[in-house]
Formats: C-alpha cells, sequence, structure tokens
C-alpha cells in the first residue's frame, strides 16, 4: 500500500524513509542484547544462605538534607554520635 504525502505539508522525512525501520529494529535490537548479556550476570549471582538482620540491631540514627548543623561540621557531627554508641547512620542525599 502505498500512501501519498498531504500538499502543501512539510513531512519529515526521517519518519517516512525508508531506513527509519531499519534504525529502530537495530536499535531495538542493540538493547535487547544489552539487556540480556547485563542480566546474565545477575541471573548467576549466589543467593545468600539466610537473611542477616543483625544489621538493624543497634542504635541508628537519621541525618536528613534539613540537618544544617550536621552538614555544616560533619566530623563534630560524627564525633557526637560516636559518643552515643551509635552504629548506623542514614544520610538522605536527595
Amino acid at each position: 500500500m502505498q500512501l501519498s504525502r498531504p500538499t502543501g505539508l512539510i513531512v519529515d522525512i526521517v519518519f517516512t524513509g525508508a531506513s527509519y525501520s531499519g534504525r529502530v529494529i537495530r536499535a531495538v535490537v542493540i538493547a535487547a542484547l544489552a539487556l540480556a548479556v547485563g542480566s546474565v550476570g545477575a541471573a548467576t549471582a549466589p543467593a545468600a544462605d539466610r537473611a542477616d538482620a543483625s544489621v538493624f540491631g543497634g542504635l541508628g540514627t537519621w541525618v536528613d538534607i534539613y540537618d544544617g548543623a550536621v552538614y555544616a561540621a560533619p566530623e563534630r557531627a560524627a564525633q557526637r554520635m560516636a559518643a552515643r554508641k551509635v552504629q548506623t547512620v542514614w544520610a538522605e542525599t536527595a
């Protein structure tokens, strides 16, 4: 089936050219291959024997983006946390 171009309109040849479908097919094939190669490593990674919840034990603290004093003097904040036996610090970055 032959499509005719409308008269009086500028039609982008990128979308109507014969090579467009070839470029799309190549891009899809390359993306699929990259996905397949990337997932091979993830599929063969060994699973943990069992979950270890010990990382959630002990005292922890949260530092968010609004804690200006912590970001202004991070060494001092870390010393204060260590003095209080804080073992885990969660830091909000965005």
